[in-house]
């Protein structure tokens, strides 16, 4: 090869190379995001009013958001962190963050330590209890662990970490959370001559611990007593708690004229309750929805519908999207396999009668029960 052939040769081959390594445009990657059946993460533009193209595939909770927005009510900052709550649970497959108990427990040991010293073993705590076989349910809620946080605050407060009453009441809260997983413990009774507060507060404990222990019927009876005790501090929790008991039993309940009985009970317990320091309203609102929810779903979803819609600084307002989503879905999947059904018994109809042996081993004529080796109607939809 001639001397000045070689360099022009080189030259070419590296333009050559550098072009297929080096594209025209920028070489950077840009993520794709699915937005069919919801807005693009992260959620805030959406929920604050910055819609874009509003799908009719959008899930039904983002459309309602939508509809908020367009109909001129809007979404006030609760509200909209309440959506975007929503959304990431429906859409993204994450946990509330205020559902875990986590932290409550790890407050409720850290407020403990402070009376029964940091060297004692932490007894061990577990939340869920079963109630037959491999099924569980979440027995001690977060806000069980934070009012007993909440009220060693303030015993301690009052009398001292060291007061023996004090520590008398720890005990006494151990074996009240023993109860959360399994067995039956009940506080002792206080010793003759406890203070006052101690004696109102053990009252409370066992009947705490009979509710967590299953002892439902005992639990409602001492939270009744405790609630016509206008001296005790625990009178209006104990109040809310019997209706919640009620809510307890029909939850759990095998049978559904009992659990009826048991919600129609909680009901009416419920439109009787007022929260005199306004604590438990909104939590005995909620309450109250879920009976209806339960047992008068058009009732309910018709009710939602209109609170969503109209009523601004509403505390449950997530809970009444999720309500309020999953009624409609409920409904509108029993209006598809209603109509599948008709479809199919239309079909069936028009086919020639099941007669023979031979027949009657075809799907259509099991479907029928019309036939003599199979008066049964299968399964098929």
């Amino acid at each position: 090869m001639k001397p000045f052939i070689r360099p022009v040769v080189s030259l070419v081959l590296l333009f050559v190379f550098l072009s297929n390594t080096m594209p025209c445009g920028p070489g950077y990657i840009t993520p794709l995001f699915d937005t069919s059946s919801a807005p693009e993460n992260p959620y805030t533009d959406y929920a604050s009013g910055r819609l874009g193209i509003v799908k009719p595939s959008f899930h039904r909770s983002v459309l309602i958001a939508a509809y908020k927005h367009i109909a001129g009510n809007g979404l006030n900052a609760a509200e909209q962190q309440a959506m975007i709550e929503v959304w990431k649970a429906e859409i993204d497959n994450k946990d509330f963050a205020d559902d875990t108990i986590d932290a409550a427990v790890k407050a409720w040991v850290e407020r403990r330590k402070e009376v029964v010293g940091k060297e004692e073993k932490t007894p061990d705590i577990y939340v869920e209890r079963s109630y037959g076989g491999y099924d569980f349910f979440p027995n001690c809620t977060k806000n069980a662990f934070e009012t007993a946080a909440e009220t060693l605050s303030d015993r301690t407060t009052a009398h001292g970490p060291s007061d023996t009453n004090v520590q008398n009441w720890v005990k006494a809260q151990d074996q009240v959370f023993q109860n959360c997983a399994s067995g039956k413990q009940q506080p002792d009774d206080t010793a003759p001559g406890a203070p006052d507060w101690l004696q109102k507060d053990r009252a409370y404990q066992k009947a705490a611990a009979e509710f967590y222990s299953l002892d439902y019927e005992s639990a409602k009876k001492h939270f009744a007593e405790i609630a016509q005790d206008t001296e005790s501090p625990w009178a209006e929790t104990a109040d809310y708690l019997v209706a919640r008991t009620l809510i307890r039993q029909a939850s759990l309940s095998k049978s559904k004229e009992k659990a009826a009985e048991y919600y129609a009970a909680a009901e009416l317990r419920l439109e009787g309750f007022v929260s005199r320091t306004g604590k438990f309203t909104p939590s005995s609102e909620r309450m109250l929805g879920l009976v209806k929810f339960r047992t008068r779903p058009k009732e309910r979803v018709s009710e939602l519908a209109k609170q969503i819609s109209f009523y601004a600084g509403n505390e449950n307002f997530r809970q009444n999207i999720i309500d309020y989503t999953w009624l409609l879905d409920k409904f509108e999947n029993e209006l598809l396999l209603a109509e599948e059904k008709r479809k199919l018994e239309e079909k069936v109809s028009k086919l020639p009668p099941c007669t023979s042996d031979t027949d009657s081993k075809l799907p259509f004529c099991q479907y029928r029960g019309k036939c003599r080796t199979n008066t049964r109607p299968s399964k098929h939809r």
